[in-house]
């Protein structure tokens, strides 16, 4: 109604012509255009920059490219059902979670739990521009399989957030230990603040974590059974010491009062106070 009213009021004011026509016919052209700027503007597709970003991070073209490369391969095994510009963004949004699920996992990744934040940016990009959905399928791919030498076998649970935008590089990630903050609440809860808004998540096998907590309870039993021998030797030592010393202190008392009958008598009486002491040494 406003934009009539203003397309009515311009044309009575720079029109010769009567109103009965000519505003008709000028008010429908007028929105007629604007229905077609707005048909334009909505069907804009949206870029991942995919060449700009290259161009400005060389050092990274040769990785970005081979995750693409992935990607698309991805992509094709395992096609939507139907075309992207008919889906829905929770119909898009279903199909992409599938794809992650079907992502196998290396064993040394096998203990951690992802989360894997794509901004509302990166979701309509992906929607539109093939090069960048392969990007971020084939990225994923990268990261679930790569094989960790510092996690293999898996020797704790770990946590991971992988956050996606638009364009690459404004991607990012991070990991850490379940006892990285002082106690596994701790670093369940700092992954729960990271996490949020969080798209899919991949969890950790159940059978490496019950073989993690395994390890971890033994690992203590044994620790408490070493600091209970080591209490114990200290114990016999503390012992022996005080054994010897009060032998030592014995001799000592003796040598005082002892009266030498024989030339070697003190050569006698030293042996058997150094013989004595030597435990100590």
């Amino acid at each position: 109604m406003i934009n009539t009213s203003y397309a009515t009021i311009n044309t009575g004011v720079y029109s010769n012509t009567k109103q009965s026509s000519s505003v008709q016919e000028t008010t429908g052209t007028f929105m007629d255009a604007m229905t077609k700027a707005g048909a334009e503007k909505t069907s804009e597709k949206k870029s991942g920059h995919i060449e700009e970003s290259m161009q400005k991070y060389p050092q990274y073209a040769s990785h970005w490219k081979s995750v693409i490369s992935k990607g698309h391969q991805i992509l094709k095994a395992d096609p939507p059902i139907k075309a992207r510009d008919e889906m829905t963004m929770e119909e898009y949004k279903s199909y992409i979670g599938s794809l992650i699920d079907k992502i196998p996992v290396d064993i040394s990744q096998s203990s951690t739990e992802t989360s894997i934040v794509i901004s509302d940016e990166a979701w309509e990009t992906m929607k539109d521009d093939p090069d960048f959905e392969a990007y971020v399928i084939g990225g994923l791919e990268y990261n679930f399989t790569f094989q960790n030498p510092w996690m293999t076998p898996p020797r704790v649970k770990r946590y991971e957030v992988l956050q996606i935008g638009v364009p690459m590089e404004n991607g990012s990630g991070s990991s850490w230990g379940d006892l990285s903050y002082g106690t596994t609440a701790d670093s369940d809860a700092h992954f729960r603040k990271l996490s949020k808004g969080e798209s899919f998540r991949k969890k950790p096998d159940p059978q490496v974590i019950r073989r993690i907590e395994a390890k971890r309870l033994e690992e203590k039993r044994q620790k408490t059974e070493r600091e209970k021998e080591l209490v114990e030797k200290q114990r016999r030592m503390k012992e022996s010491y005080e054994k010897v010393f009060r032998e030592r202190s014995e001799a000592t008392d003796f040598l005082e009062n002892y009266e030498y009958e024989t030339p070697n008598a003190a050569l006698q009486a030293y042996e058997l106070l150094f013989g004595i002491g030597m435990g100590m040494f």
